[in-house]
């Protein structure tokens, strides 16, 4: 920090070298919807801008990308974790990164997109509407945890079984793709039953590497990492699976006026081929 700092406002000992450390969390959204489900009562609401500020300049620092021509036709995108925890962490639920790829002609235009985040139609409260989602999951890169309920928890209490959404319900890991940080030891994360689930990491791997096929005349990509701390899908759970009161309705309301959880870019690379 520059000038220096004081740790403590008890005392008066003043450091030349001084870092700053506090947690801001991995959402840009959330303060906003808290500050109107609240009303604004007993909330500050310039401490929360600057909350969204330093949470958004800390998953800019999360991750870094690098591109290579591993052979002809195709592209390897690389993802380094730059944090010390799994990329992304926090709560897992409804948490999700992806590769977004933008394949572009010689005169810019864009031939193909992957990882593409827009409108769909849905429902939601048994209603129909316009979602804002990411619209191809099966086509990029999504790293993600997703938890699932076995077929004998499921004949128990009545649901289904597989993925969901259901945190007390739940009791396996169907996916934990996330990118170990620096370190990382596949002995010692399974001894605290955190080992990749679906994906494979060597020890000390600390990144995701992956080719994607280039389109016919492609002769520029672009690739960028996003982020959202809430899907729409589980935004959709939360307020379809609320029975008691109106706290969904109410969920779904702040979610469409304060912007939808928009995600975050987190890094940003491309290249002319």
């Amino acid at each position: 920090m520059e000038g220096g700092g004081q740790a403590s406002r008890f005392g008066d000992l003043k450091r030349d070298y001084f870092v700053m450390h506090g947690p801001v969390g991995g959402s840009t959204w959330i303060q906003d919807a808290t500050f109107l489900l609240w009303e604004g009562r007993d909330l500050d609401r310039r401490a929360l801008d600057l909350s969204k500020q330093r949470a958004k300049l800390l998953l800019q620092e999360a991750a870094s990308l690098e591109i290579s021509l591993s052979r002809p036709g195709y592209a390897t995108l690389k993802v380094t974790n730059e944090t010390g925890h799994k990329l992304p962490s926090g709560y897992e639920e409804g948490r999700r990164m992806w590769v977004n790829a933008v394949f572009m002609d010689s005169s810019g235009n864009v031939i193909k997109e992957i990882g593409k985040y827009g409108d769909k139609q849905d429902s939601i409260l048994g209603e129909p509407v316009k979602a804002t989602t990411l619209l191809d999951p099966d086509q990029t890169r999504v790293y993600e945890v997703l938890f699932g309920i076995s077929e004998a928890r499921a004949r128990k209490y009545g649901k289904s079984p597989g993925k969901s959404f259901h945190s007390v319900l739940n009791d396996y890991i169907i996916k934990d793709n996330r990118i170990p940080p620096e370190g990382f030891d596949n002995a010692r994360f399974a001894e605290h039953l955190s080992q990749p689930v679906g994906a494979t990491y060597a020890d000390g791997q600390h990144w995701d590497q992956f080719e994607l096929e280039l389109p016919k005349g492609c002769k520029k990509v672009v690739f960028k990492l996003m982020y959202e701390s809430m899907s729409w899908e589980y935004l959709k759970f939360l307020a379809d699976e609320n029975k008691t009161d109106d706290w969904g309705r109410r969920l779904y309301d702040a979610w469409t006026k304060t912007g939808r959880c928009e995600p975050t870019e987190i890094a940003t690379i491309e290249k002319n081929l």
